[in-house]
């Protein structure tokens, strides 16, 4: 089996249409179901039969269903924004920055005291193959 190397700086971006989008949705509304939501519902209920009964035997089936509920969220992660197609996204940056601030407060006796806040801020830039679309997230932690 050959591996496909994607070179992502010939990926253009490119108009979708609103067909195209309606059936990304339902492929992907299909295979979240079946790749994310039933495995984690199948996998609650078999964890919880085995709490009950401490039947070893269980965890098997428990551990294979998980792999597939792994599988689903990392490709539930990798929607695209734009067209709303499955796992079609790849990371170009991802990068977490130390934001200090000096918040001032006072105490019970009336007194300013100046404290630093130190928050972590993540940025993620990622780009979908079928479209071309660059996304990009700040968050602060």
């Amino acid at each position: 089996m050959k591996n496909k190397k994607i070179d992502i700086k010939k990926i253009k971006e490119r108009e979708v249409t609103e067909k195209e989008i309606e059936e990304n949705k339902k492929e992907t509304k299909k295979k979240e179901w079946l790749l994310y939501r039933i495995p984690i519902i199948l996998d609650s209920i078999l964890a919880l039969i085995y709490i009950l009964t401490s039947n070893n035997i269980l965890l098997i089936p428990i551990s294979i269903i998980f792999a597939l509920v792994l599988y689903g969220i990392d490709c539930h992660q990798r929607i695209c924004k734009k067209c709303k197609k499955w796992n079609s996204t790849i990371m170009l940056k991802d990068e977490k920055l130390l934001q200090t601030k000096k918040v001032t407060k006072k105490n019970l006796l009336g007194k300013d005291k100046v404290k630093e806040e130190k928050n972590i801020l993540s940025r993620k830039q990622s780009k979908c193959i079928n479209c071309g679309y660059i996304h990009e997230t700040e968050i602060i932690k």
